[in-house]
Parts: structure tokens; C-alpha cells; sequence
């Protein structure tokens, strides 16, 4: 039985930013051996990130200023020193999910309205 689809089953992009940045996007909801994984690798000049939802505690970081020969990443175990995840959880280590996730999304958005300032991409307030 045929359907229509009113969303992408795989998508690929590249990107072009103001600044002359470049950068491609992969996007898919059928991908072999992925659980809802959401991820992200950020390449730059001077080094690098990855993160995947499904270690979200988890972050790995290559920069230039390291010092690795073999530029390696290494691993940061994120805690309570590291934005809102402090508010959930006192101790590093633990994963944190999609639902506290969208707490500190929502939080940071009621400090937004609270303040009458748009809401930051950026922010890592903690209060």
C-alpha cells in the first residue's frame, strides 16, 4: 500500500554560512542500527567536537591546543560544573535524557519572558 510522506526519510545538505563557513547536515529517520540517535560533529580549524544523545554526558573534544600527536579526541564526563546539568544531578557520570533536556529548554525560555529578552541559542546561565 502506497502513502504519502510528508517528511523526509533521509536528507542531505551542504551548508553555507554568512561568515563563509561550510558545512554539511545529514538528517534520517530509517537509518540502520540507530535508536532515535540524535549527534553532531563540529570540525573546525582548530579543532573538534562530538556529541551523541544517546551519551549524553559524554563529550569529545580534539583541539589543536591539546597538544595529541595523533589527534585523538578526548573525553569529557559532564557534571554539575557544566551548564544546567548540575540542576538535575550532583555528581558526573549519569546520562542525562531527552525530557530533561526540554526542562532546561523550557526553563531557559521562562527566564527569557521573565526578563523580556529573546531567548539565547547560546546560553549556559545557570541561577
Amino acid at each position: 500500500m502506497r502513502r504519502r510522506v510528508d517528511n523526509d526519510d533521509h536528507t542531505q545538505a551542504l551548508l553555507r554560512f554568512e561568515n563563509g563557513a561550510m558545512g554539511t547536515m545529514q538528517a534520517s529517520r530509517v537509518q540502520t542500527g540507530r535508536a532515535f540517535e540524535v549527534s553532531f560533529v563540529l570540525t573546525g580549524t582548530k579543532g573538534a567536537i562530538r556529541f551523541s544523545q544517546q551519551q549524553s554526558h559524554l563529550l569529545e573534544v580534539s583541539l589543536d591546543s591539546d597538544g595529541l600527536d595523533t589527534h585523538g579526541f578526548r573525553t569529557i564526563e559532564l557534571g554539575p560544573e557544566h551548564g544546567h546539568f548540575g540542576a538535575l544531578w550532583p555528581m558526573s557520570g549519569i546520562n542525562v535524557g531527552l525530557h530533561e533536556l526540554k526542562i532546561f529548554e523550557a526553563w531557559e525560555l521562562l527566564q527569557a519572558i521573565r526578563e523580556g529578552r529573546p531567548r539565547s541559542r547560546t546560553s549556559t546561565r545557570r541561577s
